[in-house]
């Protein structure tokens, strides 16, 4: 499990592009990814000054004792 990190940015979106580009930079390591996953992509036009991005995170859905959904994001990113 990767950890928690602390966004530099100062507006949401930025966070955003900064937290896509961080994911990215881990997917890209296999000493973080051993497995290869790719749930996280993003890219930036400069022609048109558009980031885009898509994310597929992998998630378990457990029940607490009042009936209510849990939802966790399963980790596959490591330190």
């Amino acid at each position: 499990m990767a950890s928690s990190v602390t966004l530099a940015s100062t507006t949401i979106e930025q966070q955003l592009i900064e937290l896509v580009t961080r994911i990215q930079v881990l997917e890209n390591n296999t000493a973080n990814n051993p497995d290869g996953q790719n749930f996280v992509t993003g890219s930036a036009n400069y022609d048109t000054g558009v980031f885009s991005g898509t994310f597929n995170i992998p998630f378990t859905v457990s029940v607490d004792g009042s009936g209510n959904p849990i939802i966790n994001a399963t980790a596959y990113l490591s330190d």
